[in-house]
């Protein structure tokens, strides 16, 4: 057990890390595992994510894990997670960015005036990633935080294509990302789309058959 930081009530974390408390696991993968931890200097909460070159992972990945990391801490926008820290300790690199918790899609509704906002904000935090130059490559809706006042926080930032993520069976994926082109705006709209799409019909375009869909038959 340990104390915490800020109200100094007792409870078990994974460990510390560059600083930074670890709190709680939000998801874990083989060479990767994600945190809501705490900046107890600048008494803030935060997400930590950590990523391995263990096999999964080569290092020239992790290499282009950070400099996408770096790359969205030009973007100074409330709807783009802001990058706190990042770095290399041996072969694990780390990045520190803005926490938010979020609602999950499924409780958000399909309201005509919740998709609306859903798109509002998504397509500024995109526009003002565009205007430095950066896109996505993997929108989906893991990555579009949504909190209880209806804010939304874009995160990941051109994670997909630096780790090599299988864009094939992601329904939510462009065709050009499928085909291996390089992430871009069109593409990061068209996925949006598919998001929207499925949260107002409850599947997703074609009916469901994605093969049918985009094969255009």
């Amino acid at each position: 057990l340990n104390p915490c930081p800020h109200c100094q009530v007792l409870f078990k974390a994974p460990k510390w890390y560059q600083g930074i408390l670890l709190e709680d696991i939000l998801h874990e993968e083989p060479g990767k595992a994600v945190y809501r931890a705490l900046d107890p200097t600048l008494d803030r909460e935060a997400c930590v994510k950590v990523l391995t070159a263990d096999g999964r992972f080569q290092q020239s990945q992790l290499d282009d894990f950070l400099a996408a990391t770096r790359r969205t801490a030009m973007v100074n926008h409330a709807g783009v997670a802001a990058v706190y820290s990042c770095g290399a300790v041996g072969n694990v690199v780390y990045a520190v960015t803005k926490y938010m918790k979020s609602v999950a899609w499924r409780d958000l509704g399909d309201s005509p005036e919740v998709i609306r906002d859903i798109a509002r904000q998504a397509l500024a935090a995109l526009a003002a990633a565009e205007a430095l130059g950066l896109a996505h490559g993997g929108i989906r809706p893991q990555n579009l935080l949504v909190n209880d006042d209806g804010q939304l926080l874009v995160t990941d930032f051109g994670v997909s294509a630096a780790l090599g993520r299988c864009m094939s069976d992601d329904p939510y994926a462009s065709p050009e990302v499928i085909a291996g082109a390089p992430p871009c705006r069109a593409g990061d709209i068209y996925s949006l789309g598919v998001c929207l799409y499925h949260q107002a019909t409850g599947h997703f375009p074609g009916g469901g058959d994605i093969a049918a869909w985009r094969s255009g038959t």
